[in-house]
C-alpha cells in the first residue's frame, strides 16, 4: 500500500508571480475591498496552519509533488528556492521539508503548464477591455480541457513514481481533481477538505452570503491536529 497526503490549497498572491497585481485589482472589483482584505488575511492564516503542521512532520521519507512544478533535481530546487524567496508560503514549506530530508519530484508537464500560463498572460497584458474579454473567453473555452489533461498527467506521475514505503505529499489547487484519477492501491488522506475550499471560493465571489463566508473563512484557516509520531499514518480526512 502506498500513501499520499493530499493538500488542496488556495494559492496566495506570491504564487501568481507577474499576475499578482492584476489578480488583486480583479479581486477587489469582484468582491469589494473589505471582503478581499478579509480573504488575504484568511489565506495567510490558512498557509500558517499548513506551515505549523509540516514543521512538525518527520520529512525524511516524504516525496513532494507540487502543481506547476515541471522539474526535479537541481532545476526543480531552483524553482522552489526562487518562489520561496519571493514570499510563496507554499514553496517556503516545501523548501523547509527538503532541508529536513524530503525530496521533490517533477509533477507536471511543461507544455501543459505553459499552455495555461499563456492564456493567463494574454488576459493580464491585454491593453483594452475588449481584448481582455476576448482573451478571457478563449481561456474559458480551453480551461476545462487543459485542467483535465494536467490532472491526468499528475495522477499518472504519482502512480508511476511513488514507491511502497514512501509517503507522497501533493500540494495542488482546490480546483484540480487528481484524487479521482489515482490508482486504488494509493491510500489518500486529505489534510484540508477540497469541497470546503471550493465552497469558500464560491462564497468569496458572492456579494451576499456574509455569514457563510465568515464561517468558511474560519473553518479553512483553523489549526490542524498535530501529526502523529509516524507520519506514514498521517491524519486527515480519508480521500476515499
Amino acid at each position: 500500500m502506498r500513501k499520499l497526503i493530499l493538500v488542496p490549497v488556495i494559492h496566495g498572491a506570491a504564487d501568481l508571480g507577474s499576475g499578482a497585481a492584476a489578480a488583486e485589482q480583479k479581486g477587489v472589483a469582484l468582491c469589494g475591498e473589505e471582503r478581499w482584505r478579509k480573504h488575504q488575511q484568511t489565506i495567510t492564516a490558512f498557509w500558517a496552519t499548513l506551515a505549523d503542521y509540516f514543521g512538525r512532520v518527520d520529512a525524511a521519507h516524504l516525496r513532494i509533488y507540487q502543481d506547476g512544478l515541471v522539474a526535479e533535481g537541481e532545476i526543480g530546487m531552483k524553482i522552489v528556492k526562487d518562489a520561496a524567496s519571493k514570499g510563496s508560503m507554499n514553496y517556503q514549506i516545501i523548501s523547509s521539508l527538503v532541508a529536513r530530508g524530503a525530496a521533490i519530484r517533477k509533477t507536471e508537464d511543461l507544455s501543459l503548464v505553459k499552455a495555461e500560463l499563456d492564456h493567463v498572460i494574454r488576459i493580464v497584458r491585454a491593453k483594452s477591455a475588449a481584448r481582455r474579454a476576448w482573451a478571457g473567453l478563449c481561456y474559458k473555452l480551453h480551461q476545462g480541457r487543459l485542467l483535465r489533461r494536467r490532472d491526468g498527467f499528475v495522477a499518472r506521475t504519482i502512480a508511476d513514481t511513488l514507491r511502497p514505503g514512501e509517503v507522497g505529499v501533493l500540494f495542488v489547487g482546490a480546483h484540480h481533481d487528481v484524487l479521482s484519477r489515482l490508482p486504488a492501491d494509493i491510500k489518500v488522506c486529505q489534510l484540508k477538505d477540497r469541497q470546503e475550499l471550493l465552497a469558500y471560493q464560491r462564497a468569496l465571489l458572492s456579494r451576499g452570503q456574509a455569514t457563510r463566508f465568515e464561517e468558511l473563512a474560519a473553518s479553512i484557516s483553523a489549526p490542524l491536529e498535530p501529526p502523529k509520531a509516524d507520519t506514514r499514518l498521517s491524519p486527515g480526512a480519508p480521500g476515499r
